[in-house]
């Protein structure tokens, strides 16, 4: 079976393909428009609290697979050691 996933993330959990759609935790909110004035972002929060859970999963034993994300910080800090 073709274990791909696209969750395009324009307003709704939805895969593009319809195999694992997702739901939002704890209130998670889009912000949109994206970066070249289309589509939306998961809104998070730096505590992790809010989050998208997939409603399944891909068996990825002895498989390589490649994931992508795309994703806009708002704040950076940076800590001295």
């Amino acid at each position: 079976s073709n274990g791909s996933s696209v969750w395009l993330l324009d307003g709704n959990f939805r895969d593009a393909y319809g195999k694992l759609n997702g739901t939002g935790i704890n209130n998670v909110t889009f912000f949109s428009p994206g970066i070249n004035g289309r589509g939306s972002a998961l809104n998070t929060n730096p505590t992790g609290l809010r989050y998208m859970r997939i409603s399944g999963y891909y068996n990825l034993t002895h498989t390589s697979f490649t994931v992508q994300i795309w994703f806009y910080a708002t704040f950076l800090s940076s800590y001295d050691d």
